[in-house]
């Protein structure tokens, strides 16, 4: 369901603004934990597993905080 069909306003809900912010701040936190770990459970991981898992998950969680931070802007622009 895109935003037009929720509430026939172009305007991206308030509250999935928050939701991307809040989970790009997980999926940091997650990035660090697999950073600090270099385990996965019993396995030891190679600094290149750890460095590329990280970073994925590093990437990730700031596309999903511009994105928050980007549809909140549209929000208040309005």
């Amino acid at each position: 369901m895109n935003n037009s069909e929720n509430s026939n306003t172009n305007v991206p809900p308030k509250w999935r603004a928050w939701l991307h912010i809040g989970m790009g701040i997980v999926y940091l936190l997650f990035a660090a934990m697999v950073y600090s770990a270099k385990t996965f459970a019993t396995i030891k991981l190679s600094p290149t597993a750890v460095y590329g898992m990280a970073g994925i998950l590093v990437a990730y969680g700031i596309f999903r905080l511009w994105r928050g931070i980007a549809d909140i802007k549209i929000i208040n622009s309005q």
